[in-house]
């Protein structure tokens, strides 16, 4: 026998392939759920956002008047006021959302429920 046939490891068994390759889908699939878990609610909010654009589409009359009220608020000297309030409406709901974004994330992390 030459060395480099002692020093070759053993054959591998189907019994050991299959072992192991059980044991590479598990974790690609583990990786793939938690990778899911973190896009969802993105997806889920753009899903939300697209239903709620296809649904004024539909309804031409809603979207004229939503746009006649934008448009007499932004004429008159209330709609700068009401974009100012706006603006800083949308900026303590962003800071709310990635609060409760590292909230729920800490909270999965340590085992608490989801």
């Amino acid at each position: 026998m030459t060395q480099a046939a002692r020093s070759a490891p053993a054959p591998e068994s189907a019994a050991q392939r299959q072992a192991r390759l059980r044991l590479r889908s598990t974790h690609q699939r583990d990786t793939l759920e938690a990778d899911w878990q973190r896009i969802e609610p993105t997806l889920s909010a753009v899903d939300a956002a697209l239903a709620r654009l296809r649904r004024l589409r539909r309804h031409p009359v809603a979207l004229g008047l939503a746009t006649l009220s934008a448009t007499g608020l932004l004429a008159g000297g209330r709609g700068r006021r009401l974009l100012g309030r706006v603006r800083t409406g949308w900026r303590l709901a962003a800071g709310a959302s990635v609060l409760l974004t590292l909230w729920r994330a800490l909270r999965t992390a340590r085992g608490g429920p989801s």
